[in-house]
């Protein structure tokens, strides 16, 4: 029931980060979310941030710095 909204590639550490977009307002308190996947193929690693949606611009930055900090052995 989450809406697709886009993806892009971010480059972390030695590897592609693919970061998914989604958004969906919840029933329960009427709010919409932001949801970012990222996976980095070829790993069975994933990240999964959700944020309020009106907090989302503001989260930007520490969303980036996790995805490009992640350091997979």
């Amino acid at each position: 029931n989450h809406q697709f909204h886009g993806q892009s590639q971010l480059q972390a550490g030695n590897r592609q980060a693919l970061v998914e977009l989604y958004s969906k307002v919840n029933p329960q308190d009427n709010v919409n979310y932001a949801t970012v996947v990222v996976t980095y193929p070829g790993t069975p690693f994933m990240i999964i941030i959700t944020v309020p949606a009106d907090k989302y611009n503001q989260a930007q930055t520490w969303i980036t710095e996790v995805i490009k900090g992640a350091s997979i052995r």
